[in-house]
């Protein structure tokens, strides 16, 4: 009789497009899934982007109740209730960087393996970002293992207090190198002319990625290069702010929203840029996957320098005006495009890579 797949239950806020859930899909789609299959804990009450595909998989979800202070002890139990429930889960994997200190605590209690994942380098600001400092705290102290995309990000979630794995962000490099096929369809599909500059973002909606300074510098930009594009694809709670962003600043017929694609590694190919101007980041997925596209790509001077495997990333730091930001983007556009797919493999960042290493520990913890 053969033997079942090692069942992990992969505890995400959504399983929306953004990088950590995009990782978390790459890697589960290079398993091998007779010997290790992904099942999925959400906190959201609605069908996210990637559902539909986790089901073709094999994978089953759970919904959850969300986190919200008052009802730390109902979600608790309700994780602990969960734990009990299906005893068929012997490993947690935790990619969700505050309140897995709470739910690894219950599984722990079950006498599960707990792993944290961290994917990220801030809380961000506002009123909140202080109570999920305080919630995360314990992390270090509750996850068996500890993994993070970067060294940043294993230094944030477990404050210099316990050891943690870098695990690689990977992409399927095959699907991301440049294709001109793809760079005249997307560019038809978009209505955007052959010869026209595009500059491209790919991104959640959300406030670290910063979307108002890219308007800023396109704003500049456009101004010397009046029949060039900016590409916006993905969505997210901003999305309709950065709408009228764009309608109340004249740039309605230049800027192109694509909301959340599949086929985001087809889009990469109809830019000629990558601005990313990102206010933290663990470790981008989507700059990796330009790079392995060939687009020379702008972004944060103080991003880690952990993603750059090509010689296509230029750094400007967030204090310089947009007008500097749109200058260095002029400069790059004489960078000839190929394909990069080898640079991104010889730089550990292939996904084949990334799912082996977590196969291979799965199965040792069971």
């Amino acid at each position: 009789m053969e033997a079942e797949p090692v069942r992990v239950l992969i505890v995400s806020t959504t399983m929306d497009r953004g990088g950590a859930e995009t990782l978390v899909m790459n890697v589960f789609r290079c398993l091998d899934r007779t010997k290790v299959m992904f099942d999925f804990v959400v906190h959201c009450n609605y069908r996210s982007a990637y559902e539909e595909e986790i089901e073709q998989l094999g994978g089953k979800i759970y919904r959850l109740p969300d986190y919200k202070i008052y009802n730390e002890f109902s979600y608790r139990r309700a994780f602990r209730n969960f734990f009990k429930s299906h005893p068929e889960y012997r490993i947690v994997h935790s990619h969700v960087n505050n309140t897995g200190a709470i739910f690894l605590d219950e599984a722990n209690k079950c006498g599960l393996q707990t792993i944290a994942h961290s994917h990220c380098t801030s809380n961000g600001s506002g009123p909140g970002a202080w109570i999920r400092d305080l919630i995360k705290r314990n992390t270090c102290k509750v996850a068996k293992y500890r993994f993070a995309c970067s060294e940043e990000a294993g230094n944030w979630l477990y404050r210099g207090k316990a050891p943690f794995t870098v695990i690689r962000n990977g992409i399927d490099s095959r699907l991301f190198g440049f294709n001109p096929d793809y760079r005249s369809q997307l560019r038809k599909e978009l209505n955007i002319p052959e010869d026209a500059v595009v500059i491209g973002h790919v991104g959640r909606f959300d406030p670290v990625k910063n979307h108002i300074f890219n308007l800023q510098v396109f704003s500049c930009f456009v101004k010397k290069h009046p029949d060039s594009f900016l590409v916006l694809a993905g969505d997210g709670p901003l999305q309709h702010e950065i709408e009228k962003k764009v309608f109340s600043t004249g740039l309605k017929d230049r800027v192109i929203f694509t909301g959340s694609r599949r086929d985001v590694n087809r889009l990469y190919s109809a830019f000629d840029v990558f601005v990313f101007p990102s206010l933290n980041e663990g470790l981008p997925l989507t700059v990796i996957e330009a790079q392995c596209s060939g687009l020379p790509c702008v972004v944060s001077a103080h991003l880690t320098d952990e993603f750059e495997v090509t010689d296509l990333i230029h750094r400007i730091p967030l204090s310089d005006n947009p007008g500097i930001w749109a200058n260095t983007i002029e400069q790059v556009l004489e960078t000839k495009r190929k394909d990069r797919s080898e640079d991104i493999i010889k730089g550990g960042f292939d996904i084949s890579e990334t799912a082996k290493e977590l196969q291979d520990f799965y199965i040792s913890l069971c």
